[in-house]
């Protein structure tokens, strides 16, 4: 009944190159939040649509567009869009859209600092319950970042300009066709947030049975020195995948 040790089992066994374990995931994808990373890093192309099933639901979860995205579909693509207006989706939708187009759309935004009511002075208090503005407008406390963009029409007119060079029959990973090389490249990227390398690392060895020993916290030279060694044996290996296709433990999944 943890759900974390149901996700870490399954990710265990698809590792181990079990497909069954692929298979349960599938089955409780619709009513369970598990198995819906595990499903995207070893599930084959029905597992799009049991997941796009469970992003309409009425209170779909952010791992289950993170997973649309992972999976690489274009048929993913609008119910991505679709979940921009709710605040606690938007940041994995985008990073879903991301994953699947490379469109990488980026903004800059304030992030206010969180107000401590025991570092306010009585005045402050005061309009901070009449819910008055604290500060004047542009002295109020805070960083700017730099994100993935959450502005669905930025999206929208991206992808009404590209879409013709989507191909709805194959996956894509960073607007490319999916294939190891697009899953190095998500090792390398300074712009990889730490869970898309993590991913990408579970993906090379589920999807394709290769596995040099990977970790996000390794000292940088020693993270450079495997992703080295993942480039040599993608070059090495390029004529044994197709790209865009689906793969497991090195096999390719059969319709």
């Amino acid at each position: 009944k943890n759900e974390f040790v149901c996700s870490s089992t399954a990710l265990t066994l698809m590792r181990l190159g079990d497909q069954q374990a692929a298979n349960r995931c599938l089955q409780h994808a619709s009513s369970e939040s598990w198995p819906l990373i595990p499903l995207a890093l070893g599930g084959d192309r029905s597992a799009t649509h049991v997941l796009l099933e469970s992003a309409r639901a009425r209170e779909p979860k952010a791992d289950c567009l993170m997973a649309l995205g992972l999976l690489g579909g274009i048929s993913a693509v609008d119910t991505l869009l679709d979940h921009f207006g709710d605040e606690k989706l938007a940041a994995s939708a985008a990073m879903g859209l991301n994953l699947l187009t490379g469109a990488a759309l980026y903004e800059e935004v304030f992030i206010p600092e969180e107000i401590n009511e025991d570092e306010l002075f009585e005045e402050e208090l005061e309009k901070l319950k009449k819910g008055e503005a604290l500060y004047p407008p542009g002295e109020e406390s805070g960083t700017i970042i730099t994100r993935l963009s959450q502005k669905p029409e930025a999206w929208q007119t991206w992808w009404i300009e590209n879409k013709a060079r989507f191909n709805p029959g194959i996956r894509y990973r960073n607007g490319k066709p999916y294939s190891p090389a697009c899953l190095v490249e998500n090792l390398q990227s300074e712009k990889s947030p730490c869970l898309v390398r993590k991913l990408a690392y579970e993906e090379l060895v589920i999807r394709y049975g290769v596995d040099f020993p990977f970790e996000t916290d390794m000292f940088v030279a020693q993270q450079k020195r495997v992703i080295a060694q993942y480039a040599h044996w993608v070059e090495a290996n390029a004529s044994r995948f197709r790209d865009g296709d689906w793969y497991f433990a090195g096999q390719f999944m059969a319709e």
